[in-house]
């Protein structure tokens, strides 16, 4: 299965390069990694009722109050990476030209790549064919899922990392349950040796719910190696997409994009 237009890589591949100089902190805040799991189209409370999702809250932080920002899912996306919708509002296949959160890691020295689910990196594809303006690197960048292994044997996984499972893993096609037995064998298998460095997060969030009023998601913090969080807690501030964003930005002093992830609240920690 081809990822649909909703693949964050989409965003991941609008740049400029005007971007002002920015002073970075040597040591980032809270966590020296992160991964952002995401899945798809589901209730809060039908995800935390999951005994897979509610295991996995159980081992860090849930955040009570969490909430996309738009619908359909493709906004979503757009929103954890650009701060903003971008105007977007559908599914459909889109070309932007916005500065977005690769923008920011890159001019502060801090490596990132997306992992997508039966992606396949072809030269007529259209999450690269912006790469002879926007350099190979880039494009590089957004690779299919099975390189997170071999990352990992390399001892090779970036500080940011974002991870897109296909339609039936991201439960879009066959529900929560089958996501939450997809995650727990993700978890499991993925998060040990080179996989953690020091302070390491993984977001376990949802683009979007099912369409009910509020658009209220799942969205857990789960932390490995030597990261601060309370195991068994629960946040109740109000965040949204912009807040991941804003945590990311915040964690490794990247400045902003000065979009809606200026207000946001970054994740309380621990």
């Amino acid at each position: 299965m081809v990822l649909s237009g909703r693949s964050v890589a989409a965003a991941l591949l609008v740049a400029t390069v005007s971007l002002l100089a920015i002073t970075v902190d040597a040591t980032p805040l809270w966590f020296d990694r992160i991964y952002v799991l995401i899945f798809e189209n589901t209730d809060y409370l039908t995800a935390k009722a999951d005994p897979n999702f509610s295991k996995w809250a159980a081992k860090g932080k849930l955040l009570t109050n969490y909430h996309g920002v738009a619908h359909p899912s493709q906004p979503n996306y757009i929103a954890m990476v650009a701060g903003s919708t971008l105007g977007v509002t559908t599914d459909a296949n889109v070309n932007l030209s916005n500065n977005n959160l690769v923008d920011l890691l890159e001019a502060a020295g801090v490596s990132w790549r997306s992992y997508s689910e039966n992606y396949t990196q072809l030269s007529s594809s259209p999450n690269c064919n912006l790469a002879t303006t926007i350099g190979s690197a880039r494009c590089n960048n957004i690779v299919p899922a099975t390189k997170l292994a071999v990352d990992k044997a390399n001892n090779a996984i970036p500080q940011v990392v974002l991870y897109i499972p296909n339609q039936c893993n991201d439960g879009h096609d066959p529900g929560v349950t089958y996501a939450g037995t997809y995650l727990d064998s993700f978890m499991t298998s993925t998060f040990t040796g080179n996989a953690i460095t020091g302070r390491t997060l993984v977001v376990i969030t949802f683009d979007e719910n099912s369409g009910t009023s509020g658009n209220q998601i799942y969205t857990a913090l789960v932390p490995f190696g030597s990261l601060s969080i309370t195991v068994g807690s629960t946040d109740n501030t109000n965040f949204n997409h912009y807040s991941l964003l804003k945590t990311i930005e915040q964690n490794f002093g990247t400045g902003n994009l000065g979009q809606n992830d200026v207000t946001a609240s970054p994740f309380n920690f621990p």
